[in-house]
């Protein structure tokens, strides 16, 4: 989950139905969307504002740096 206002992403788990410790993707550049790629336990989350993505590992609970994609990004798909 994407919290917008606070730029974090809030890992789920789906077993036990609690949410985890919130993981900061940068404040205020309003991320929109997220999207999973389980091979690599890795998250996609996409900001809106700023036209960027940042990948998080899930696994380490670490975001990596910025990736510039263009202007007004609104959605993300992956493709295997």
């Amino acid at each position: 989950m994407v919290n917008t206002i606070s730029g974090t992403r809030t890992p789920l788990d789906i077993r036990s139905g609690r949410a985890g410790k919130p993981i900061s993707v940068g404040s205020y550049s309003y991320p929109l969307d997220v999207a999973f790629v389980p091979s690599r336990a890795t998250a996609v989350v996409l900001y809106t504002y700023s036209g960027q993505v940042t990948l998080v590992n899930t696994r380490a609970r670490r975001a990596l740096r910025p990736i510039k994609v263009g202007s007004y990004p609104a959605a993300l798909a992956i493709v295997r």
